[in-house]
């Protein structure tokens, strides 16, 4: 009998992110790759698993935006409980914030911004994703853990 294994790197260092980013925004940047490499992995080892755990992604046609759709359909929750449990003080909007980001185009994502419109004006969904993505990617926040400066 053989063992199929999988060894999967997660960059995460586009633009010196490691360097300057909040520790959310990087655990958040994880979480959402490790959710790639999961659907990913079920994809190649067993299909009808992966049809059980993530069964939106096999009805969808492209991979990528399957992936996402995905995620967005039931991960978001999860990685923003990702966040507040590195900073129970950050408020659970801006975790959702950071839990949504890259999942723009899909359906859900699109939904969520008009319910959070209809209640608070409209562009406010975008304007409140950009305000909290930059701040934490940029570590610029005065919520978020700011990672220790390093030598670039």
């Amino acid at each position: 009998m053989w063992t199929l294994q999988f060894l999967v790197t997660i960059f995460a260092y586009h633009n010196n992110v490691q360097y300057i980013s909040t520790k959310e925004y990087i655990a958040v940047t994880y979480a959402h790759e490790t959710l790639h490499a999961l659907i990913g992995y079920f994809n190649v080892t067993d299909p009808d698993k992966g049809k059980e755990l993530f069964p939106i992604f096999y009805e969808w046609p492209s991979y990528e935006d399957g992936q996402h759709l995905t995620m967005a359909n039931r991960y978001v929750d999860l990685m923003a409980n990702v966040v507040l449990q590195i900073n129970p003080n950050m408020p659970s909007i801006d975790a959702k914030c950071l839990a949504w980001n890259g999942l723009q185009g899909t359906r859900v994502y699109d939904i969520q911004r008009s319910n959070y419109d209809s209640v608070n004006g409209a562009d406010a969904w975008d304007i409140k994703m950009t305000e909290v993505n930059q701040r934490e990617r940029n570590g610029t926040s005065i919520v978020g853990t700011r990672c220790p400066p390093q030598n670039l």
